[in-house]
């Protein structure tokens, strides 16, 4: 695979392109796949994504930066590590206040699992403690 065709690759995966432009970007990511795109065809797409890229540079990015694994501390529930960077632990602090959340993934990421988990970890965290939930609104 040319340099070219790397970078294209590279700059597709990293702002999801072929996520959001499936219908321009299919055959290309096929051809990449299959190490069939030729170096002048890979120039030529890499100028025109280039918008696209200048657009997701642009993008403001709501959420705050994520803290780092000292300002994270203890978890109550630990669900492993991150499969991207196995070097960042995932868990969920209990007291924090937080009364709602949303799991959502890509499909087959595991969204089921973290919650089978959580129940898991919370009914082994009330067990330890010697009690049992109860909710005193029912």
């Amino acid at each position: 695979m040319s340099a070219e065709a790397e970078k294209l690759f590279y700059l597709i995966k990293r702002y999801r392109l072929d996520w959001r432009h499936p219908r321009e970007l299919r055959h290309v990511m096929r051809k990449l796949e299959r190490g069939t795109l030729g170096q002048w065809q890979a120039r030529i797409w890499l100028r025109r994504i280039q918008p696209w890229v200048k657009e997701q540079e642009l993008c403001f990015n709501p959420f705050p930066p994520a803290p780092n694994q000292e300002e994270l501390g203890h978890f109550d529930v630990e669900f492993g590590e991150l499969i991207e960077n196995p070097g960042v632990r995932v868990g969920i602090r209990l007291l924090d206040g937080a009364r709602h959340a949303i799991v959502a993934g890509y499909t087959g990421s595991g969204k089921s699992n973290l919650l089978r988990r959580l129940v898991d970890g919370l009914d082994a965290i009330n067990r330890s403690n010697g009690r049992i939930y109860h909710n005193p609104d029912s």
